[in-house]
């Protein structure tokens, strides 16, 4: 059966409805997945997810209005649904991993994942191949509020998984700020990225990790050279600066010497 507009519109209205009215908001994505990280650049070893699922309440919308595909000049399919609402958005799972980041980072450990969010709203377009194979692009904006997430088993230590629960619940709270405030930057140098690359991995299995280049991120450089007016100008701040300060947080958490409550002073 050949790939249309008309069919694609079809499927995202189907599957919308089946979250809603068929499984009472709930989807799982499915059984049981492994993907080989060591045939990524700075990867190396596996990740085991079994019954991903998604839980959801949607706010009102027009069924046939919400959501519309455009065929391009080159037979690519413009998706896009506008104005979405979730007032409650859950995400779980099962996993099992043994990772190894850069040679230097290691993420090994059993457990499951349960994610909240409150209050979401978002509108997203994806451009998908004429063959409905991969997606060749992807554009997201959403606001939400942050609600706790957890995590257990990590290094198969359950008595560290309150800390790394308080870790990923500040570090779900500082992305929501920052993406309130900087929806666009946070889109371009985060979120599109990140749905692009899951998109084609999970769904169709391909590695798009070749282009993950953030040469567009022109924002973060710009929010870099500002907090040269903050930290001083004889303190260099840079992304590896953020990304090692946010290790040595994570082996403060392990080490059971970060405490949420220590931290939330510093918030707005």
């Amino acid at each position: 059966m050949a790939v249309t507009a008309a069919s694609i519109l079809h499927d995202i209205i189907v599957f919308v409805q089946t979250l809603i009215h068929v499984q009472n908001g709930v989807h799982q994505l499915w059984d049981s997945r492994s993907f080989n990280l060591s045939q990524y650049e700075g990867m190396e070893g596996f990740l085991t997810i079994e019954n991903p699922t998604m839980s959801l309440t949607m706010g009102p919308f027009e069924v046939f209005s919400f959501a519309k595909v455009v065929e391009d000049d080159n037979g690519d399919f413009q998706a896009c649904i506008d104005n979405v609402t979730f007032p409650q958005f859950n995400f779980t799972f099962n996993y099992e991993a043994d990772v190894g980041i850069n040679d230097e980072i290691p993420f090994y450990g059993k457990g499951t994942y349960e994610g909240k969010m409150t209050d979401v709203q978002t509108t997203f377009c994806w451009l998908l191949a004429s063959t409905a194979d991969e997606i060749l692009d992807f554009d997201i904006r959403v606001i939400f509020r942050h609600q706790p997430s957890f995590l257990t088993g990590v290094f198969f230590n359950n008595e560290i998984d309150g800390a790394v629960a308080n870790l990923l619940t500040l570090a779900k709270r500082l992305l929501a700020m920052w993406n309130n405030y900087e929806t666009e930057c946070a889109s371009v140098c985060l979120l599109n990225p990140v749905f692009y690359f899951m998109t084609n991995i999970l769904i169709y299995d391909k590695d798009k990790s070749a282009e993950l280049t953030f040469e567009e991120c022109s924002c973060i450089h710009q929010i870099i050279q500002n907090s040269h007016d903050i930290f001083g100008p004889h303190r260099e701040v840079n992304l590896q600066n953020i990304f090692n300060y946010a290790l040595i947080l994570f082996e403060d958490a392990l080490n059971g010497g970060l405490q949420l409550n220590q931290l939330e002073s510093i918030l707005p």
